[in-house]
Parts: C-alpha cells; sequence; structure tokens
C-alpha cells in the first residue's frame, strides 16, 4: 500500500555525541541514518544560557512547530567548523549507524547540527542534533561519612590533579510566578594541590541537592547537562 511504501521510503537521521570531548582534538558522533548518503554537518557555538533562552521562547507557544524553531535559531548562526560525509550505501531501505570524525574545536559549549541537505532547513529534510562540552576538567567525587561531598578534580587526559579550579555551587528553586526553576548560588570552592575540595552538608532540605560549575581561565565544564530542560 501507499503507507508502507512512504514508510519504507522515509528518510530518518539522529545523532549521539559524547557529553565532554577534549580541546582542539577531533571528537565522534554516532550518526544513524536512513535512505541517504550524504551528511552534512556544523558545530556552533553556543551557551546554556542561549540555549535554555530558545527554549524558554518557544516551548510553551502552542500554535507553532516549537522544535523547528528552535533548531532554525540555531541554524541561522555562523558555524565554527563545517562538513560532509558521504555515508555508506547498502540501498536495503534499513536503518545503518556509523561513527563519524569531527573536527576539534576550543574550549566551550557547542551544538552540533546534521542535515542530508546542505541547506539545513527544517521542513522536508532529516535534522539533528547534540550538545556537546569541549573541556580538559574532569572529576570524581564521593559522598563522606557525615553528608559532604568530596570532588577530585584532574585533566581530562592524563589523570593529573588540577588545582586552583574554582567551583561554584548551584541549587535550583522553584519559582512558582515564573513557573520555573531558577538557580541560586551557594559557596564558591577552590580545589587544592591534590585536586580536591569538599562540599559540607546543607541543612536545608531545599539544597541538598546541587551541581557544580568549574572554571579554569577559559576552561569551564558544569555537572548539569547543557540541554537542561528543568523549568516546568
Amino acid at each position: 500500500c501507499k503507507g508502507l511504501q512512504i514508510s519504507i521510503q522515509t528518510k530518518l537521521l539522529s545523532a549521539q555525541i559524547e557529553k565532554v570531548n577534549v580541546p582542539r582534538q577531533p571528537f565522534r558522533a554516532l550518526v544513524n541514518y536512513k535512505n541517504f548518503t550524504d551528511l552534512h554537518w556544523r558545530i556552533i557555538k553556543t551557551s546554556r544560557e542561549e540555549v535554555k533562552k530558545q527554549r524558554r521562547k518557544w516551548d510553551r507557544n502552542y500554535n507553532v512547530e516549537r522544535e523547528a524553531k528552535f533548531l532554525e535559531y540555531f541554524a541561522a548562526k555562523p558555524a565554527v567548523k563545517t562538513g560532509k560525509v558521504t555515508l555508506p550505501d547498502d540501498r536495503d531501505f534499513q536503518q545503518h549507524s556509523v561513527e563519524i570524525k569531527l573536527d576539534g574545536v576550543p574550549e566551550g559549549d557547542y551544538m552540533v547540527l546534521f542535515s542530508h541537505t546542505p541547506d539545513f532547513k527544517t521542513s522536508k529534510n532529516g535534522l539533528a542534533y547534540a550538545f556537546t562540552t569541549i573541556s580538559s576538567i574532569s572529576y570524581v567525587h564521593r559522598s563522606l561519612d557525615k553528608g559532604s561531598t568530596e570532588f577530585y578534580v584532574v585533566h581530562r587526559q592524563t589523570g593529573e590533579p588540577l588545582a586552583n579550579v574554582q567551583a561554584q555551587v548551584l541549587f535550583d528553586r522553584y519559582n512558582s510566578k515564573s513557573q520555573e526553576y531558577v538557580l541560586v548560588k551557594g559557596g564558591v570552592f577552590k580545589s587544592d594541590a591534590k585536586g580536591r575540595f569538599t562540599v559540607p552538608f546543607q541543612n536545608n532540605e531545599n539544597r541538598r541537592d546541587f551541581s557544580v560549575d568549574f572554571s579554569l581561565g577559559n576552561d569551564q565544564l558544569s555537572t548539569v547537562d547543557i540541554d537542561n530542560r528543568s523549568y516546568y
């Protein structure tokens, strides 16, 4: 039937990228695709604030294609890097997966857009995206006996301790008027020569769960995802 034929021939595209990658080194994307071979990609510099602002702008507007509007905004931004990959063509109308190489970029937060057409239009086009943070900062943490949390900050490649990394603790607090969570700053800590710092136990129940923003010069990393949609 016609419906089955359309379903078989439909183009599909999705992609995954590791949440954090190393600065200025190529990194990988896992691409799932169906019924096309030309894959175009763009790496776009962004920020958590910019992503959240665009989500707020469109997610409560039920008169438009919200995800399309979200993507149109970023597709219009200038790209830091671009590329094209020719994907294997098995001509079997099945979905396939392949890892592709993306060019390295400096420290920061990025959206990577994927499209099977060079214009990156949101209509009549397979379009996918994923976010990644480029950072040399990494960390491990554990809960201590009295409720405090111990962090060790290390270099993402070498595993060596990172000293003097600033760690801003943040708490989510729900604002009933705006119907969204707002970030409230907690303490600021700094890693010692062993890369260690400790966040004390919070007596206030509303501050038991927290996130941390790490920074060392131009290098920044957060324990929260870039596209963290916690404002409903």
